[in-house]
């Protein structure tokens, strides 16, 4: 039960129309925030191969070494370093 109740305070602090990133598995430490308004970006330094967890309030790109993996209004990860969280360099719309 603890598990939906830190997934939907996560879900209550990402605005809509945007995708969060945390630094941190579990939707901890440092935070960034896009839209799909700002088009492409490259991530910050200090998300830079270093995305634990995301909320995804809007349809995204993640891209990371020159893969690119679809993500869709409403997915999560609480954990997502191992995956390609730990290589992502990049975001942009869909």
């Amino acid at each position: 039960m603890a598990q939906e109740s830190t997934s939907q305070e996560a879900q209550d602090i990402c605005p809509a129309n945007t995708v969060c990133l945390w630094t941190g598995n579990d939707f901890n430490n440092e935070q960034w925030q896009w839209s799909p308004g700002n088009g492409y970006r490259d991530l910050p330094d200090y998300l830079q191969d270093n995305v634990g967890s995301f909320i995804a309030k809007a349809d995204c790109v993640f891209i990371a070494d020159g893969e690119r993996r679809t993500v869709h209004n409403g997915d999560y990860r609480r954990g997502y370093g191992h995956d390609i969280g730990g290589r992502m360099d990049a975001i942009t719309t869909s």
